[in-house]
């Protein structure tokens, strides 16, 4: 029998309890176990340094990403960025995608700002956050059952996946999209119903809003010049097709770096950014998330009031996060079941 290699999950200062548990237990559960040893790793032992040559992949999950750097000091985030520049694997979910970023702005001239240079610079850019407001640290008082399309081989998902605090990613050079980096600029659509604007250079997403009154009156919106109002129904694929177009031109643009990918968007964030990348680094290659699609929603706290107002979309998207979350691991050259 082949020796399993071991799947390391980062366990120190800066990890989230919940986060820990939710990553633990989703790559338990999706990855191949006559090929993977799943277990915890702390910041020690990763600056030790004997465990890369056994490990197929290291995984960072939620929390703060200070904490990480304060642990792992200098030396052991350059192990972990030795490891994949030679043939390693990288998980970054929320904290852990912005700790592999190349610059991280959080909450950027409000109460939690956190902003600077990161060592790891795994994705060559900006991951800034929060993308939805009312973030609160150890509580879930933040968190959003987000919209978000992700593109696997031959499909695209479009369901929604619990978020609280994650960022999204933009490059350096993208000095059309820098104004997303002022926090003010994140414009979230509330309604569920939504308009399309379309001419012949861009497509953007924009709320259709409509009273009690007008509903009654009407099941669709007004038709303005080249305004298209999605109701229902038979519109559905024409509204995916768009952001399957959408998706696209990002990808597109982003392949302008080398080995960077963009796996899923924000679709309820005007502006479709960047929720999901991967990226090619060395001979290795890192996945990076603002969401946590590894998240079991039957396993969040049931009787919490912050996640009363989440959890019935959450469970009704589960088979997608489940779908997405192994196609991660697909991408970072995994067996799953």
């Amino acid at each position: 029998m082949a020796v399993r290699k071991m799947v390391y999950i980062y366990n120190g200062l800066g990890i989230s309890d919940i986060s820990l548990a939710m990553l633990t237990s989703a790559l338990k559960r999706h990855l191949d176990p006559s090929f993977y040893n799943v277990c915890h790793i702390s910041p020690e032992d990763i600056i030790e340094g004997s465990w890369r040559n056994k490990t197929s992949l290291l995984a960072v999950g939620g929390g703060y990403d200070l904490g990480f750097i304060k642990a792992l000091t200098s030396s052991g985030i350059a192990q972990i960025r030795d490891f994949v520049v030679q043939g390693g694997q990288y998980l970054g979910i929320c904290a852990g995608a912005y700790f592999a970023c190349e610059e991280i702005e959080f909450d950027r001239a409000g109460p939690l700002e956190v902003c600077g240079q990161r060592q790891l610079k795994f994705f060559p850019g900006v991951g800034i956050g929060p993308v939805y407001p009312g973030f609160v640290y150890n509580t879930e008082k933040g968190a959003v059952a987000a919209p978000l399309i992700y593109k696997t081989l031959d499909s695209i998902l479009d369901f929604k996946t619990y978020f609280n605090g994650g960022c999204c990613f933009l490059p350096n050079e993208f000095s059309g999209m820098r104004n997303f980096r002022r926090k003010e600029s994140f414009e979230v659509l509330t309604n569920s119903t939504h308009t399309l604007h379309m001419n012949s250079r861009n497509i953007s997403t924009r709320c259709c809003s409509q009273t009690k009154d007008e509903s009654r009156q009407s099941s669709a919106c007004e038709k303005k010049g080249t305004d298209i109002c999605e109701s229902s129904g038979n519109q559905k694929e024409e509204r995916l097709s768009e952001k399957r177009e959408k998706v696209d031109e990002i990808a597109c643009s982003l392949k302008a770096h080398d080995g960077v990918e963009v796996l899923g968007y924000y679709s309820g964030i005007v502006g479709n950014l960047p929720a999901i990348v991967r990226c090619d680094v060395g001979r290795g290659r890192a996945v990076l998330s603002g969401v946590h699609v590894e998240y079991c929603s039957h396993d969040l706290d049931q009787n919490d009031p912050d996640l009363a107002r989440v959890l019935p979309e959450l469970q009704a998207a589960q088979m997608e996060n489940k779908t997405c979350f192994v196609s991660l691991l697909n991408h970072l050259d995994l067996k799953t079941v």
